[in-house]
């Protein structure tokens, strides 16, 4: 038996740092349903290089996982989220900050339907402060860092690593969070409400 087989996790993040947290929780046996909107979906879908209709990266970062398409800005899609978070442990998501609150989805909502739950919120930056509203992506954080300066010389082209040097830690940290706030369930005082960024 994997150590979270009992626990339910519902998945609203896109791209990379979100889809990375819930598909190490979904390795350790958690129920993982990834809920995207009609339209789009997980914008990971349409990455190069594909398999099927879906780009590599998103099959990789999405293995275990259930999914369910929910259009969260109508009311016949809150309702069934609603019905969702009633029976699930952990919600994970990734918007900008303030956009859960104006869906009329954010914890304090969610925590009156489901007082235990876990609710892990995704962003750049954090919640509050002066760079909350501002887009967060690896190359920001590395740059924000000075490790953009060690990548090639000034005015001339830069080399890029590869791979996500700050995102892909976030996402093991966060999971992490998950796993000791799921742990202490009942045991701690401590709220289920975590706002973790870079």
């Amino acid at each position: 038996m994997l150590p979270l087989q009992s626990i339910r996790v519902l998945d609203l993040s896109r791209l990379l740092p979100g889809p990375f947290c819930t598909m190490l929780l979904a390795d350790f046996g958690a129920e993982v349903i990834k809920i995207e909107a009609p339209d789009l979906g997980d914008y990971a879908r349409q990455y190069e290089p594909k398999i099927d209709e879906n780009s590599v990266m998103f099959h990789s970062l999405n293995r275990n996982k259930k999914s369910v398409t929910l259009d969260l800005k109508t009311d016949e899609g809150k309702d069934q989220f609603f019905q969702m978070v009633g029976k699930a442990d952990v919600v994970v998501e990734s918007f900008r900050p303030g956009v859960m609150k104006r869906l009329g989805l954010d914890f304090p909502v969610l925590e009156k339907i489901n007082p235990r739950l876990i609710y892990c919120a995704i962003s750049g930056y954090g919640q509050t402060g002066p760079y909350a509203e501002m887009p967060g992506h690896d190359i920001n954080y590395i740059s924000f860092a000075g490790l953009l300066e060690l990548m090639g010389k000034r005015m001339e082209n830069r080399l890029y690593q590869p791979f996500k040097l700050l995102i892909l830690p976030v996402g093991l940290i966060r999971q992490l969070r998950v796993f000791y706030l799921h742990y202490w369930s009942g045991k701690s005082p401590e709220k289920g409400n975590l706002s973790i960024f870079p």
